[in-house]
């Protein structure tokens, strides 16, 4: 007897940079559960350790091009079909940010923490873009990788609340029996 054999299983065929491109989806879907959900370094503002680690999701998906000549390819094709006046804005928009963080600052840490936000807030939309291009590389598979990380954050923190009101709950309840 001849085993079924599902076709569309068999023509799946990854394409150039997909697991690279996967990365895209996985990465900042990690992020979000694990700064949503736990304190990994206590020594340190939470706040500090949260940008810490936004810098290294930015320097990672930033690397993912470089691995890939497919995701390149995509990322190229991508800043080229964005429209010169929309290049303008945002050229014009990051300008403004400097020119605002140097008029505003009141001391050189002011200056400092202003233009390392204008640097955060670039590199976030140029992660759009790597991200757009990784999604364009590896299709299906990258919606389903990130929206199961986002529902897997959702329901992380859902329970990571419930668990906080039931334990005020038990506190509450000890108190008064005291």
């Amino acid at each position: 007897m001849a085993e079924a054999t599902n076709p569309a299983a068999e023509s799946f065929r990854p394409a150039p940079g997909f697991g690279v491109s996967l990365l895209a989806a996985a990465l900042p879907g990690l992020y979000l559960l694990i700064t949503s959900t736990t304190t990994l370094v206590t020594s340190i503002w939470p706040y500090d350790f949260k940008r810490m680690l936004q810098f290294a999701l930015l320097l990672a998906l930033f690397l993912l091009p470089t691995l890939s000549q497919r995701v390149r390819e995509e990322l190229g094709a991508l800043l080229a079909s964005v429209p010169r006046w929309i290049g303008f804005t945002l050229l014009g928009v990051c300008a403004w940010g400097v020119l605002s963080a140097a008029v505003n600052a009141r001391s050189a840490m002011h200056l400092a923490n202003s233009l390392s936000e204008v640097a955060l807030l670039t590199s976030l939309v140029l992660a759009v873009f790597v991200v757009a291009a990784c999604r364009r590389v590896s299709g299906r598979v990258f919606d389903r990788i990130a929206v199961g990380l986002l529902a897997l954050t959702g329901l992380a923190v859902g329970v990571q609340e419930l668990v906080a009101v039931a334990a005020a709950h038990a506190i509450e309840l000890v108190l008064r029996v005291q």
